[in-house]
């Protein structure tokens, strides 16, 4: 916003300035505004930024990431909870569930909420291992 009004004072003041009405404040106070208006300008730009996405990593390494962590946490997990506790942004997060997805190694499930919850497939708790049975029993 400061940018805006500076440039806009400024370039009254450049008018008056060759329209020959402006006296020897009128120089001085366009060349503060638009100098004020190009530094506010560049400041902004620098403040919003975006972020650069994060190096992106092999397709296998992401998979490997998210069963990692799906071990640590039982098992399920939503997108937002990869991209929250690895290094994966939301995109390459979802990009690894999808190719698990189809190598049918995840189960979808739909929270309360709404929210998409993913169950590795061959990752149990500590009480789905202990109450799991042999076979032949």
């Amino acid at each position: 916003m400061i940018a805006i009004c500076s440039f806009a004072i400024g370039a009254v003041g450049l008018v008056e300035i060759l329209s020959g009405v402006a006296d020897a404040g009128a120089y001085g106070a366009m060349v503060f505004l638009l100098g004020t208006g190009t530094f506010a300008t560049i400041g902004a730009r620098r403040a919003f930024k975006a972020a650069p996405e994060p190096k992106a990593l092999p397709a296998g390494d992401a998979v490997g990431t998210v069963l990692a962590l799906a071990a640590r946490e039982g098992g399920r997990l939503t997108i937002t909870e990869i991209a929250a506790k690895t290094p994966l942004s939301l995109s390459q997060a979802h990009a690894a569930m999808e190719e698990l997805r189809q190598q049918n190694m995840l189960q979808s499930i739909i929270t309360d909420d709404g929210v998409e919850l993913f169950q590795i497939k061959g990752l149990l708790g500590p009480a789905e291992k202990a109450a799991a049975r042999d076979i032949l029993d």
